[in-house]
């Protein structure tokens, strides 16, 4: 699988391995509203790997946009003023009509959030394909999980193994 422009080339392994890891009857449940939101980690992280997945929103059809002051602004070229605490930016971006929010809080870990009531069975399949291109691109575990809740994963991509899996919720 090579990457074109921050884009995976080869679609179809990513929709292979989404197929094999849904069951949205069983799944739909990790879904359900209950006031909290649902987010997608990658944890370790440089400024470079940023500017990898950066890159991928960027040049997807995401429409994104980078908002710093509620202002509408460029990229800036030097990543670390990003992570700026004064006056801190937010990509916002869309996955099959699902926004996602990716706050800068740390070069450390990168985090998108997402409301889990705006998730349907096509849309988990697109959401699941867009963490295996950023596991693909880092070549770094993401993993998708209640907010907040990093070590509680719902849904775990693992490069290396090429395998995404599901967290069924301990009861």
């Amino acid at each position: 699988m090579r990457h074109v422009g921050g884009r995976l080339k080869d679609r179809s392994v990513a929709h292979e391995r989404v197929a094999a890891a849904l069951d949205w009857k069983t799944q739909r449940r990790d879904f359900e509203p209950d006031g909290s939101l649902r987010d997608i980690y990658v944890r370790d992280t440089t400024v470079d790997d940023w500017k990898v997945v950066i890159a991928l929103i960027l040049d997807g059809n995401y429409q994104a946009r980078l908002v710093r002051s509620g202002a509408v602004v460029p990229v800036p070229d030097d990543f670390d003023t990003l992570f700026e605490a004064d006056d801190r930016h937010l990509l916002s971006f869309s996955i099959a009509e699902v926004v996602l929010d990716c706050h800068f809080f740390e070069t450390a870990a990168i985090e998108f959030s997402f409301a889990p009531n705006d998730v349907t069975e096509a849309r988990l399949q697109s959401l699941l394909a867009f963490m295996v291109d950023i596991g693909e691109a880092m070549r770094k575990p993401v993993n998708m999980t209640p907010e907040n809740c990093p070590d509680e994963t719902i849904f775990r991509y693992e490069p290396d193994e090429r395998q995404l899996s599901w967290n069924p919720p301990k009861v």
